[in-house]
């Protein structure tokens, strides 16, 4: 699964970069102290992508640990991708990273 993963990151790390989302300044640490499911309250979703979940699964991967098997981003992916040009190459990544973890098929 890890060899799956790792370079769907990357491709969605260069997905968010080329579309324009990919942000240069580094955040607030304190937006990533959130409760709320994907940090809605102090990040937009690319954010998210870039400053959590790209991250955390690169350190799981690199670290030998279990990846997690319980969140559907592809969802949340569809719904905030759904009207932007650039949009479908994103949450078809996004999607196969949950296929990849088992989460859709």
């Amino acid at each position: 699964m890890t060899q799956e993963v790792l370079p769907l990151l990357t491709a969605l790390r260069e997905r968010l970069d080329a579309a324009g989302l990919w942000q240069q300044s580094p955040i607030d640490p304190e937006a990533l102290n959130s409760q709320q499911p994907f940090c809605v309250d102090t990040l937009n979703f690319p954010q998210w992508l870039q400053f959590l979940l790209i991250p955390r699964l690169t350190a799981l991967i690199e670290g030998g640990m279990n990846l997690p098997n319980g969140s559907n981003v592809s969802a949340m992916a569809e719904m905030y991708f759904k009207d932007a040009p650039d949009g479908g190459p994103i949450i078809q990544i996004i999607h196969d990273i949950d296929v990849a973890l088992g989460i859709v098929e």
